[in-house]
């Protein structure tokens, strides 16, 4: 069994903002953003940077190759920043021209780059109006109520076809949680099952590889 901080440790404001933006963004990755990139994650940035990180690639990307990483700051002029900037700055940084942020490789992840992006000095282009129509929808089902679940969902990453990887924040467990799933499984019983099985420390392993979360659970065979 790994040796948890067994500490409350209720997520911060940095944790909810990135769980907002995930909820607002993560229909991405079933249409594309622009050209044939699609949203195939979005990531929680690594303490301490509060911001949140986007990954593009084509419909598949099966290798870390495929994919760019671009990190947002979640907040622009004192503000939280909003969906709809990040995706229009991103549809720019997209298809260009644009100005050029500065561009890192990550340590954890040598093959993918991570482009961190000045907002201020990237103009935004302004979204479909098919997106406005499902903004509205969305807002309709889906409406804030500023109350937050446990588990609570800070990003996904889609790397293969049939993995989904889950970055979760539970009360009670300190430190991000990536749980892998495959969608093709059995998708009620694991949804129904699912906070009760992020909080059993027996099935996590610490995860030195990838930066964006501190443990790792494999709910594959689930």
């Amino acid at each position: 069994m790994p040796e948890l901080d067994q500490r409350v440790t209720m997520w911060d404001e940095t944790t909810e903002q990135q769980a907002t933006l995930t909820g607002l963004l993560f229909h991405h990755a079933l249409a594309p953003v622009a050209g044939d990139r699609y949203l195939r994650g979005v990531l929680p940035a690594p303490p301490p940077a509060h911001a949140i990180r986007l990954a593009t690639g084509p419909p598949v990307a099966s290798q870390a190759p495929d994919l760019t990483l671009y990190e947002f700051p979640l907040t622009t002029g004192g503000e939280p920043v909003t969906a709809d900037h990040v995706t229009g700055v991103l549809r720019t940084l997209l298809t260009g021209p644009h100005v050029d942020p500065q561009e890192s490789l990550s340590a954890e992840l040598p093959h993918v780059p991570v482009i961190r992006v000045d907002l201020a000095a990237v103009e935004p282009t302004p979204e479909p109006v098919e997106e406005r129509a499902l903004t509205i929808m969305r807002t309709l089902v889906h409406p804030y109520t500023g109350e937050f679940p446990d588990p609570l969902m800070v990003g996904f990453l889609l790397p293969t076809p049939d993995l989904l990887r889950l970055y979760l924040a539970a009360d009670d467990i300190d430190g991000i949680v990536a749980v892998d799933v495959r969608p093709s499984g059995a998708v009620t019983a694991l949804t129904a099952a699912l906070p009760s099985l992020v909080t059993e420390t027996e099935r996590m392993r610490k995860d030195d590889v990838d930066p964006h979360c501190t443990w790792a659970m494999d709910l594959t065979d689930w």
